[in-house]
């Protein structure tokens, strides 16, 4: 389902963006709510409670019951197919948010470049993936999962921020934006409360990976902000390197 909400990060690569990414919004977010309704119902009827909290593959368990060693594979396959589909599209969406970040002048310019064979940006997928890697090598994924859900409402709060920050902004230039002022306050409290509660959870369970991750982040936040300032982004370093990469890609476009 983390998927769905990554088609605003190629709006600038869809034809008719106004009429096409509303349509695949919707379609997507009910496609998804339908079929978390049936899974959870299925769950439900088939898998008894107790069996559920003690197992860690609830998906397989039931492909199992229901369906034999036939279902369990199938659902296996699909379990993976969905991991796929939505790692797929977070690279698609986060690589082209970090370019456009370099091409607004967000961060260095060195990660706007695009490979012209694919139209991708390239150094910037690479960033992706390197930031990545290093927390998936660095900690478990249960720790994953759960700094993932933190750092996930965390952007989503200054979303919500930010929208907040408009919407009083506007109001004082009798703007036509208009958005109820208790639906970001409140937003921003449900994000704040999903922040705290896993963090209170590992509290309880302690785990050196989970803190250890957790400081890091703490020290890289603070990082990509000062990487968004302009006088950092205009450093010469960043200038001279991405003209020595460019040209590094250009002689090997050449010779391959």
């Amino acid at each position: 389902s983390s998927g769905i909400n990554a088609e605003y990060g190629v709006a600038g690569e869809v034809h008719s963006p106004a009429r096409t990414l509303p349509a695949a919004i919707i379609i997507a977010t009910l496609l998804a709510i339908v079929l978390y309704v049936l899974c959870n119902i299925a769950y439900l009827t088939i898998l008894p409670v107790e069996v559920m909290k003690k197992s860690s593959a609830v998906a397989l368990d039931l492909g199992y019951l229901a369906f034999g060693r036939y279902g369990e594979l199938f659902l296996t396959l699909c379990v993976v197919t969905s991991c796929l589909a939505t790692i797929l599209a977070m690279v698609l969406c986060n690589s082209r948010l970090i370019q456009s970040a370099a091409k607004d002048g967000q961060v260095p310019g060195i990660f706007k470049f695009t490979w012209t064979k694919t139209q991708t940006p390239l150094f910037a997928t690479i960033l992706h993936g390197l930031v990545c890697s290093l927390f998936a090598l660095i900690t478990s994924l249960d720790t994953l999962v759960t700094i993932t859900v933190i750092v996930s409402w965390l952007f989503y709060a200054f979303c919500f921020i930010a929208i907040l920050v408009l919407r009083l902004r506007r109001n004082a230039q009798k703007s036509s934006f208009s958005v109820p002022l208790v639906i970001p306050v409140v937003l921003i409290l449900f994000s704040v409360v999903l922040m705290i509660c896993p963090v209170t959870t590992q509290l309880g369970n302690y785990r050196p990976s989970f803190f250890v991750t957790l400081i890091l982040l703490g020290v890289l936040t603070p990082l990509s902000v000062l990487c968004t300032l302009p006088w950092f982004t205009d450093l010469a370093i960043f200038r001279a390197t991405a003209g020595k990469l460019e040209k590094i890609v250009e002689g090997w476009k050449n010779f391959v």
